[in-house]
């Protein structure tokens, strides 16, 4: 295909290829901007976070696995996992081995994603409303919400964000004061002890779980 160049187009033609690169121009820009300031604005975060999740849960034409998936992204895009996981093994991490650390790590992500997803199925009716933050200290900052059922009274939920080098993410949250971390935290230290302090135990327990969840969606 030949190609016109600018020069020497006619005027209005070359106005309106003007005009349209400006519009392509400005709606980028645009995206950018909003993206930007999800990144940059707590409650705007957990906002974006909470409209991409409910429209995963409203996608009735996906199967689970396809579901699964769009969770692994979102939580992936969102979530410190990481950091989550190694504050949820608390005092074992350190003295884990290396190979110990990358089983929990690969372990842990996948519980979480697909614990999740099983957990979200039936609130894809639902809403979140962000309602105010404030900054803990120069890292960590609180975002409180109220998660609404239908008539039924809201749940007060409360997003704790981590400001890393990659912008914020989300480290723990709190359903009407019980922080989700701390509550597993505790598990995972009694699966430890009960197994003489070997975190072998919590391992096969991750790995036993992780393949149930996985084979029962």
């Amino acid at each position: 295909m030949v190609r016109t160049p600018m020069s020497l187009m006619k005027p209005k033609c070359r106005f309106a290829t003007l005009m349209g690169l400006f519009a392509l121009w400005f709606v980028a820009l645009a995206i950018l901007a909003r993206q930007a300031g999800a990144a940059e604005d707590p409650q705007a975060f957990i906002a974006s976070f909470a409209d991409e999740g409910l429209a995963v849960l409203a996608d009735r034409d996906s199967g689970a696995v396809e579901r699964q998936a769009a969770f692994r992204d979102l939580l992936t895009r969102y979530f410190d996992l990481p950091r989550t996981g190694r504050i949820t093994l608390g005092r074992h991490w350190r003295r884990a081995t290396p190979e110990e650390r990358d089983e929990y790590e690969r372990l842990f992500n996948e519980y979480v994603v697909v614990s999740t997803s099983r957990r979200l199925e039936g609130y894809a009716d639902n809403s979140l409303e962000v309602q105010s933050s404030r900054d803990i200290n120069e890292k960590e900052v609180l975002v409180d919400s109220e998660f609404r059922t239908g008539g039924a009274e809201p749940v007060r939920v409360q997003w704790s964000l981590y400001k890393g080098a990659e912008g914020l993410r989300i480290l723990d949250v709190s359903i009407e004061g019980v922080s989700q971390v701390l509550t597993q935290r505790n598990e995972f230290d009694a699966v430890i002890r009960a197994g003489g302090g070997e975190i072998e135990a919590l391992l096969q327990l991750l790995r036993e779980q992780t393949a149930d969840l996985a084979s029962s969606s």
